[in-house]
C-alpha cells in the first residue's frame, strides 16, 4: 500500500518487446512499451477518498503478468 503521492517502479527481466498497461488514470505508466530488460515508472496521483487498487498489466512473448497496486484513503 503506497501513501498519498508516490512512484512506483518495476523491471521487465526478459528478452523481446514488452507492454505495460493501467486499468486506471489516477496511475500514470511512464514507459509502456519497450525492448529485453528495462525498468519502467508508474506515477500515482493523490487520493483524498477510500483505498483504491488497479492493475498494472505487463506482457511480453505472448504472456502477461498482473500487478496489483492499492493506495489507501485520505
Amino acid at each position: 500500500k503506497f501513501p498519498q503521492r508516490e512512484a512506483v517502479s518495476f523491471t521487465n527481466k526478459g528478452d523481446g518487446k514488452w507492454t505495460a498497461s493501467s486499468q486506471d488514470s489516477w496511475c500514470t505508466i511512464n514507459n509502456k512499451e519497450g525492448n529485453g530488460n528495462a525498468s519502467t515508472i508508474c506515477s500515482v496521483s493523490a487520493n483524498d477518498d477510500d483505498e483504491r487498487y488497479t492493475v498494472i498489466t505487463v506482457t511480453s512473448n505472448g504472456k502477461s503478468e498482473n500487478i496489483t497496486i492499492t493506495q489507501k484513503g485520505g
